[in-house]
């Protein structure tokens, strides 16, 4: 939408209305739709996801045109596990990437990223996906973000993308894994463009059913890098979580928080070794908890 129309849209509205009316046009982002973890060894991280965590299988480990990749489905967000494509990068996993849905479909997207000055590419249809392992063949189309950093993309499927997501939450359900995982709560990261992300996440992003995106101030923490650095996933209880990891025999240790004047136990972090080296960290919370105690302090800082 150029001024023109957004001149139209706000005419003869009083100014709480022009809000909204703004706030609509320029909403990029729906949810994150599927993180994206390279590594020199991807069928060993697709394989800890689906075999170790029990977490079900969205798409087969296989050949995606020039990409070799398997995806796990976390519920309300999926993993894509690929071979790294730079043969210079760490060959430990690491997250090169998110997915984004595209808020009121891609067109409406790119005329917010528009509106708002952000760069991006050219919209980028995969096509018809011909292939007999494919769990649907209509293709999709993405639109890299050149802002902010680090890299982000829009995905929009040509197929109905929410029916999907209420398959694999059912699918999810329907398959318990030993630890409990009801969904990424989390994705980590690091950005010298702080500003942007405040903009492009600023409207209507963070749901409870869905995955929350965390961008720290790389420059204010002296950092100066572009960088995913982790991910938290949601689980039911710690202690079942921590029981399974136990069974499992997969190092990891307890995060405690202060809450309420008690030390309570906040989360679990796998040792980086059990996740094949340091580039990426991952952590287990529970949600309800997780914002309460978030809420809490919040209301203990306004007060």
């Amino acid at each position: 939408m150029g001024l023109p129309e957004l001149h139209a849209a706000g005419a003869g509205l009083a100014a709480a209305d022009l809000t909204i009316v703004l706030d609509a046009m320029t909403q990029v982002i729906s949810r994150i739709d599927h993180v994206v973890i390279e590594a020199e060894d991807e069928r060993a991280v697709f394989d800890f996801f689906h075999e170790r965590l029990g977490l079900p299988v969205a798409w087969p480990m296989a050949q995606w045109g020039p990409i070799h990749e398997g995806g796990i489905n976390i519920g309300n967000c999926n993993i894509g596990c690929n071979h790294k494509l730079d043969p210079n990068s760490p060959d430990e996993p690491r997250i090169v990437a998110v997915g984004f849905e595209p808020h009121g479909g891609l067109n409406a997207a790119l005329g917010a990223l528009d509106l708002m000055g952000f760069e991006h590419s050219e919209p980028i249809p995969s096509g018809e996906i011909d292939l007999p392992y494919a769990p649907w063949n209509a293709g999709w189309t993405n639109v890299m973000l050149f802002r902010p950093t680090p890299v982000s993309f829009l995905c929009e499927y040509h197929h109905d993308a929410a029916e999907r997501r209420r398959a694999a939450i059912e699918a999810l359900a329907a398959s318990p894994n030993p630890l409990g995982i009801r969904g990424i709560l989390n994705t980590h990261s690091n950005t010298t463009d702080w500003p942007g992300w405040e903009l492009l996440l600023a409207d209507g992003y963070g749901t409870d059913e869905g995955t929350y995106f965390d961008y720290d101030d790389s420059i204010g923490a002296g950092v100066d890098e572009d960088y995913y650095w982790g991910l938290t996933f949601d689980v039911a209880s710690l202690d079942q979580a921590a029981s399974a990891l136990g069974n499992l025999g997969i190092g990891f240790q307890e995060g405690i928080a202060n809450w309420d004047g008690l030390d309570r136990l906040d989360s679990l972090q796998l040792n980086e070794e059990e996740f094949f080296g340091e580039e990426l960290y991952v952590s287990f919370c529970n949600r309800e908890e997780k914002l309460r105690r978030l809420r809490d302090e919040w209301l203990g800082l306004r007060g």
